[in-house]
């Protein structure tokens, strides 16, 4: 018998607090320049125009009616140290609802839900924010 393991991401969380009357919108007001790639690194990879466009479709719509667990994840927290190569930025709330969009392949934005709002925090064209055991390897 196979055991399934409870994954760490949410498709809805009960303490997450939404505004079921307004559409998804981001913020770049967290952007981690130390962390993570620059915007001028994934404009050379051709990753930013990917990442503006997959945005815009986001918001189109309500923030909590797209999150999937596949494309759009909703964590209830900050990945543990031996699962992230990121380290929590101090001028986050401990409580944050962290989140990640997958943009192209390995490539995702990152950040933390208010809301209606996508706070992007890192931009991780490796996928190393949460770190998952490979499959099928």
């Amino acid at each position: 018998m196979k055991i399934e393991k409870k994954k760490p991401h949410l498709e809805k969380s009960p303490e997450l607090k939404v505004d079921e009357n307004e559409n998804f919108c981001f913020s770049l007001e967290h952007h981690d320049r130390n962390q993570g790639q620059s915007f001028a690194e994934w404009e050379k990879d051709g990753l930013l125009s990917k990442a503006m466009e997959v945005l815009k479709g986001y918001c189109k719509g309500k923030l909590i009616s797209q999150v999937d667990g596949k494309k759009f994840t909703i964590y209830e927290g900050f990945p543990p140290e031996d699962k992230t190569k990121f380290k929590f930025p101090k001028y986050i709330t401990k409580d944050a609802h962290w989140g990640r969009i997958h943009i192209n392949g390995k490539s995702v934005i990152v950040g933390h839900v208010v809301r209606n709002k996508f706070y992007i925090v890192f931009l991780d064209k490796n996928h190393e924010f949460w770190i998952a055991e490979k499959k099928h390897t």
